[in-house]
């Protein structure tokens, strides 16, 4: 059986996602992959791995009971080193939210799949679900919202009273 560090990326992801608790639609969700775009992730590292998957379209649990040995290799350590740093907690959540796309998505799945701290962290971010609206959209600290509102009003007044006359003037 080939390595789960062997194999493609995505693959890689999907394995040790699936590896630390979360289901096979999680990954393909977090993956922004449709399911047979997902399915077809899974045969690939499957076949790669000489593992035979039972045909398309059969009963999830036969497919499970398939990759077990896959599943159960993504549960140890990885061999390789992330390419990249540790994404930004911003990233990280923004990923878990499914809220990414294009080459930041992959490079972030990359990332997860071969570092066990971001793994962790996405599969606690999952499990936990949204942060409450509260704490997403906080003011800075130090700075009232009513002030700033005033202080454009201000702006806008004396502009326009400028304006005035100036017009007034020719």
């Amino acid at each position: 059986m080939e390595s789960i560090d062997a194999l493609p990326p995505q693959a890689r992801f999907a394995l040790r996602v699936v590896a630390a608790g979360l289901a096979h639609d999680d990954a393909a969700r977090l993956l922004a992959a449709a399911p047979d775009a997902y399915a077809t992730l899974l045969r690939t590292a499957a076949h790669r791995a000489g593992v035979a998957l039972p045909s398309p379209g059969s009963d999830a649990a036969l497919r499970d009971a398939a990759l077990a040995p896959l599943v159960a290799a993504a549960r140890g350590p990885s061999a390789r080193r992330p390419a990249t740093r540790c994404p930004q907690a911003d990233v990280l959540r923004a990923f878990a939210a499914e809220a990414l796309a294009g080459p930041l998505l992959l490079a972030t799945a990359e990332h997860v799949a071969d570092c066990p701290a971001c793994l962790d962290a996405l599969v606690r971010l999952r499990r936990e679900g949204p942060p409450p609206a509260e704490e997403t959209a906080r003011p800075v600290p130090g700075r009232r919202r009513g002030a700033s509102v005033a202080c454009v009003a201000l702006a806008l007044a004396a502009l326009g009273a400028v304006a005035w006359l100036l017009l007034r003037a020719r």
